[in-house]
């Protein structure tokens, strides 16, 4: 898990293709932002433990999901792409659930989901709050989201992951596999965010 102006000290590691019938001589690596934009990665290869080390330039400046795309290259130029690496890159200065706190406060998501799925969760679930909740005031700087917002965001969060891993059809867990499907605020969310008043009013 990584914070927007960190540096990553330490390569990531990707596993090559054990192929038997190529000998890779080169690697390649490309990082793709959420924004689009891409910088060259410095690939180094171990070919005995078939293993590639992706150092990644930093700082990272870019909130979200990056992508890391390592291109092989064998002797007689061909080429083979290993599948992406992902990995999250949090702001932890907007007063939302950073991945680190989520996984602090939910039990659901402990051990059981990648950052990247859990960046997702989190900003599928900030949205929906914004959504339904009263809106905040457009200020500079962005002013802070209030605690009940926040504490919306991961109840959402979790009820979503709760949705999504469980089949439909008849009510079990899945596969393993996530699949987002949209999941709507419920009862008590809505209740917390927009509170009723339980008075009646008499004009």
């Amino acid at each position: 898990m990584f914070y927007i102006g960190d540096v990553p000290a330490v390569p990531l590691i990707v596993d090559l293709p054990d192929d038997g019938a190529h000998l890779w001589t080169a690697a390649t690596g490309k990082l793709t932002r959420p924004d689009g934009t891409t910088t060259t990665c410095t690939v180094a290869m171990d070919g005995a433990q078939l293993i590639a080390s992706v150092t990644i330039p930093g700082p990272l400046t870019v909130p979200g999901i990056h992508r890391v795309a390592v291109t092989l290259t064998d002797s007689t130029g061909g080429k083979s792409r290993v599948p992406a690496l992902r990995f999250a890159v949090d702001d932890d200065t907007t007063g939302w659930y950073t991945v680190d706190e989520a996984r602090e406060d939910a039990d659901d998501f402990r051990d059981q989901l990648t950052d990247a799925v859990l960046y997702r969760l989190l900003t599928i679930a900030r949205n929906d709050v914004l959504a339904y909740a009263p809106a905040l005031p457009v200020t500079t700087p962005a002013t802070l989201p209030p605690a009940h917002y926040v504490a919306s965001q991961l109840a959402q969060a979790v009820n979503v992951w709760n949705a999504n891993r469980v089949d439909a059809s008849n009510g079990s867990e899945g596969d393993g596999t996530f699949t987002i499907r949209p999941f709507p605020l419920d009862w008590a969310i809505k209740q917390t965010l927009r509170p009723k008043n339980p008075l009646p009013v008499i004009g």
